[in-house]
């Protein structure tokens, strides 16, 4: 029951199960550290690499280039025959229909769609040699556990002298109250003065009352001695008539 009940063993098994736990996590230190990373984002607006101005040149790129062209050739061509000029047109057009679809491909590969991002990683660390730190923590994982091994067994011993202790102590203590109450009755009896009426002829279940029992302050009679006149007499002619 004490040691159910002892709330420092309870302590004492509580620091033993940390410390048990400290040396599990010790012996992980031998082994791959493994940690994972993620992050997600939102935003509302996509953030692009070109300009408006950029992407509209860009999307454009054949016709503006087809439109300066005719413009810078213009007088030239009005010389040509009318079927080259047609045939010139058309070639212009279709060079600016593949130039505006390469420019619309560039746009499209530099958009960079942010509104919904999301970026991980995994990293995998394994412990090299650190000079002996990971084997001393180890180590002293290994003696803060058998310590608290010690204090509980410490805790459970001290517990059990005391209530071994105090259970003796009532033992003790019952038997010296047993004790107590035979000598009291002992002396009860004493107290009664059978011995007294047994002296005296008195019958001994008579209740008798002495003189001095109640009394605080018992009064001594001195007597004075007297001296034998007679005797000292005798035994002067008796030294007398031996000489």
């Amino acid at each position: 029951m004490a040691l159910r009940n002892n709330k420092q063993i309870g302590v004492s098994k509580a620091k033993q199960e940390v410390a048990a736990n400290l040396r599990k996590s010790a012996r992980t230190k031998y082994l791959p550290h493994v940690s994972a990373l993620g992050g997600y984002v939102w935003t509302s607006k996509e953030i692009s690499l070109l300009s408006d101005d950029q992407k509209g040149a860009l999307n454009n790129l054949g016709t503006n280039a087809a439109t300066g062209l005719q413009s810078s050739l213009a007088p030239y061509v009005s010389t040509l025959p009318q079927a080259l000029q047609m045939r010139l047109a058309g070639d212009l057009t279709t060079a600016a229909g593949m130039l505006d679809h390469a420019g619309q491909g560039i746009v499209n590969a530099l958009r960079t769609d942010t509104r919904n991002m999301m970026a991980g990683a995994i990293v995998v660390t394994q412990p090299v040699f650190m000079g002996g730190a990971i084997i001393a923590a180890n180590k002293i994982a290994d003696i803060s556990e058998q310590m608290a091994a010690n204090s509980l067994d410490a805790q459970r011993q001290t517990t059990l002298f005391n209530i071994d202790k105090a259970y003796w102590q009532v033992v003790s203590l019952r038997h010296k109250e047993h004790l107590a109450e035979s000598f009291l009755t002992l002396v009860k009896k004493l107290d009664d003065g059978m011995l007294l009426c047994q002296l005296c002829g008195l019958p001994v279940s008579e209740q008798i009352l002495l003189a001095d029992e109640e009394t605080d302050q018992i009064a001594v009679t001195q007597q004075t001695a007297q001296p034998d006149v007679d005797w000292l007499s005798q035994q002067t002619t008796i030294c007398v008539n031996n000489s």
